[in-house]
């Protein structure tokens, strides 16, 4: 969807921008509930008069310019003065705070006398304070934030636009680690069943093994009744086995079932509304780690597996062939060049240990060096893509299978010889 955004927004789309640089003085309408779009700084409101609302990967977001009778996100963005804020999921419905705020957001600004080249949860330098606030309720998003800049001045925002758009707010959360919901599993048999839950864009069952992590709960249908069931209730002959497989981190791995509840305690409730369809609220801690899970939609069966395909390249649902593949080993970080059928070619940057991901699957979030380079945009996690490689290298005969795939955009595959610098 980034197609209208320069090489320069590409670097930092992903993230949240509000742009300010209001007046020292904070009198005026600057304390007052400001109109619907528009923004204040030097002691009147300004009007945005061009709103848009759209999703850059699955993040929500918001742009808007003074200059009248721009339709569309694109012309708002090209021209001179505009405001952008996009938010993770995660954060929708969510007051947080720009200085302390972990998960994904991001605020630009080339506004006149407002400009913020970039604030997310890793670069805040150019505000001293601030919150804000991304709502979305029956297709209309409204956003408010009150920044303090580095040079002391307020800015205020007020924004809201209308448009239809699907917004993830299922979630998983471990201890303080909160991430959307992105993949469900069911495996459901006469007596019980077992649902599978991770933050991992992963496409069928199989894939867990190379997410990062997941959840998994396994229940009798007895308790598919829609009620909340108490860990308490789980005595040695209950049907019930609760876990969290990591795959990064073998420490972090936890299972409990019944008869062995290690401590844990909390509760759940399960209801099934249709074939793969269900509601699922968990709330257990073990050992001092809450594990959360809000889900309701669609499970994938754990049986389905598409076919395997291998030496080709998606982009935006257009495919064609992956025809070869040069790697270039540097001190630390390799990159891969692959050629395409249609005369273009994609690269992909990853640290050298991410070339062998035997026991699993690396995401963007896991190094700011992992990349994907393909026509004009940057996918990494500081644009707010996701994106997973798993790979195999073999030095002895320079064969390389890789595979890029959890992104919205492009995912690819090259299997074979490559030419080696």
């Amino acid at each position: 969807m980034k197609r209208f955004f320069t090489p320069v927004l590409l670097v930092v789309m992903a993230l949240f921008a509000v742009a300010c640089e209001p007046d020292n003085n904070n009198g005026g309408n600057g304390d007052k509930e400001l109109p619907v779009n528009s923004y204040w700084i030097f002691g009147e409101p300004t009007s945005l008069q061009s709103v848009a609302l759209d999703m850059l990967d699955e993040n929500i977001y918001i742009v808007a310019s003074p200059t009248a009778n721009l339709a569309t996100a694109e012309e708002i963005l090209g021209s001179e003065e505009y405001i952008f804020v996009a938010v993770s999921p995660i954060l929708v419905g969510k007051e947080f705070d720009l200085k302390t705020e972990s998960s994904l957001y991001t605020i630009m600004s080339t506004l006149g006398g407002a400009p913020l080249k970039e604030v997310t949860p890793e670069s805040n330098s150019e505000v001293k304070a601030g919150t804000a606030k991304f709502t979305y309720e029956g297709g209309v998003a409204v956003v408010k934030a009150e920044i303090t800049l580095a040079n002391d001045r307020v800015f205020k925002l007020h924004l809201s636009a209308e448009k239809e758009v699907v917004v993830n707010d299922n979630i998983i959360a471990r201890g303080d680690e909160e991430k959307p919901l992105r993949a469900a599993f069911y495996d459901e048999g006469d007596f019980s069943t077992t649902l599978y839950f991770t933050p991992a864009g992963v496409e069928y069952f199989d894939e867990l093994e190379i997410a990062s992590w997941y959840i998994y709960l396994g229940v009798s249908n007895d308790y598919l009744d829609g009620k909340a069931h108490s860990l308490t209730e789980m005595g040695g002959s209950s049907s019930f086995e609760f876990g969290v497989i990591d795959n990064v981190s073998s420490s972090k791995t936890i299972e409990i079932m019944a008869g062995y509840l290690r401590g844990g305690s909390g509760n759940f409730t399960i209801s099934k509304s249709g074939d793969g369809s269900y509601n699922a609220n968990i709330a257990i801690k073990i050992l001092g780690v809450q594990y959360v899970v809000e889900f309701e939609g669609e499970c994938l069966s754990v049986d389905y597996a598409p076919e395997k395909k291998i030496n080709f390249f998606d982009y935006k649902g257009s495919e064609c062939q992956t025809l070869s593949a040069t790697l270039t080993k540097g001190e630390s970080v390799w990159s891969v060049e692959v050629a395409l059928s249609n005369g273009k070619s994609v690269v992909l940057n990853a640290p050298q240990e991410f070339f062998n991901t035997g026991d699993g699957g690396r995401g963007f979030s896991q190094s700011k060096d992992f990349t994907v380079e393909y026509n004009g945009t940057v996918y990494s996690k500081a644009n707010g893509y996701s994106g997973t490689i798993i790979s195999a290298y073999d030095a002895a005969t320079n064969n390389l299978a890789l595979e890029f795939f959890n992104n919205s955009d492009v995912k690819f595959n090259y299997t074979g010889v490559v030419e080696v610098k």
